[in-house]
């Protein structure tokens, strides 16, 4: 996960500089699938924060988020694969970035292997070839 907004947005305001120094810039709320507003998440020093943002703005989908703080409506926590392309163009930039650690990777957990269906195996191969994709660049 990210912070990320607009260049122009950050540069018009001082950046935050910790997790609490976003109660005092406009952010945009993601709502999930079961209704709630998405709680940011942060860690620095192996110390956890948690922070529920007042957003000015509220989403329910991903291209949504990103195409928010493209239009300099406020800070975003996204993942950072939604924002790569913009980020690396310059339309967004990230904040707080020594306090979101890096993301591991997906996982997938089943509780057993015998007699998977074939939707399932397909999906696991899915999977295991989008691996070996990042990690062969």
């Amino acid at each position: 996960m990210v912070v990320v907004g607009a260049a122009r947005f950050i540069s018009a305001r001082d950046p935050p500089r910790t997790p609490r120094d976003l109660s005092a810039h406009r952010c945009i709320g993601f709502r999930n699938a079961g209704g709630t507003l998405s709680l940011w998440s942060f860690e620095k020093g192996g110390r956890a924060e948690t922070v529920k943002v007042s957003p000015s703005v509220v989403v329910n989908d991903g291209d949504a988020l990103v195409g928010a703080a493209c239009a300099r409506m406020g800070l975003a926590y996204v993942l950072e694969d939604l924002v790569a392309l913009a980020l690396s163009d310059g339309r967004l930039v990230e904040v707080l970035a020594d306090w979101c650690p890096p993301f591991s990777g997906y996982h997938a957990f089943y509780s057993s292997r015998r007699q998977p269906t074939v939707a399932f195996t397909l999906f696991l191969e899915c999977l295991q070839q989008e691996a070996r994709t990042k990690t062969n660049g």
